[in-house]
């Protein structure tokens, strides 16, 4: 029939474009990578084992676009797991739109995102005025403060 002729045409083209989606993720900054990164896995295996007809893949993958476009320009407080130095602890963070994410972990230590060439860690921060301010823009998320001025520490992120 013509849908399944449409939908074998169709597998290639979500498959690259899942491909290109998950290469946009593992570039930008270090939020919930692992976990977005695992849901398009998700829907690439039901796309090949034919659980979710190409058809019907173009609408969510256009979700998953969509959700991507949400991620890049709001600010948030989440928690998520981070790797700072060599352990990996629960932190809150702060994401400001795609360009920069600070965290705050459970017993106080505070920092941000930075990009060293490909790859992103966590960096904490013993600047008096770095801690305040990190710890100043917490305090205004948490109240559902979303927009205002905010003086901020700025390493490198090399955000894209």
């Amino acid at each position: 029939s013509a849908s399944s002729f449409y939908g074998y045409r169709l597998q290639p083209l979500l498959l690259a474009a899942i491909d290109a989606l998950q290469t946009h993720i593992r570039s930008g900054l270090p939020f919930r990578v692992e976990e977005r990164l695992a849901e398009l896995d998700q829907f690439r295996t039901e796309l090949q084992n034919g659980s979710v007809p190409p058809q019907r893949g173009v609408n969510r993958l256009w979700a998953f676009y969509e959700d991507e476009f949400r991620l890049s320009r709001d600010n948030s407080l989440q928690s998520q797991t981070i790797a700072l130095g060599n352990e990996r602890v629960l932190a809150d963070v702060a994401k400001l739109g795609s360009m920069l994410l600070y965290f705050r972990t459970r017993d106080g230590r505070v920092g941000q995102a930075v990009r060293n060439g490909e790859q992103w860690t966590f960096a904490a921060t013993d600047n008096p005025a770095s801690i305040q301010q990190i710890t100043a823009l917490f305090d205004a998320l948490g109240k559902q403060i979303r927009q205002g001025w905010f003086e901020l520490p700025i390493a490198q992120t090399g955000a894209r």
